[in-house]
């Protein structure tokens, strides 16, 4: 599962420069959002690893 754990970094990483608090509580939230985020810049989201 090293995509999933990449794409939580990046998650984390766009969410600390946009200046927002991360809760540990919503890291599914935060992985929604990663891809979200991904799917709006352009990116190909592949299933799996």
């Amino acid at each position: 599962h090293k995509t999933e754990q990449v794409w939580k970094s990046f998650g984390q990483l766009h969410v600390a420069r946009q200046g927002w608090r991360i809760a540990p509580v919503s890291a599914k939230e935060l992985d929604s959002f990663s891809r979200l985020r991904a799917a709006q810049e352009g990116w190909r989201v592949a299933p799996g690893s």
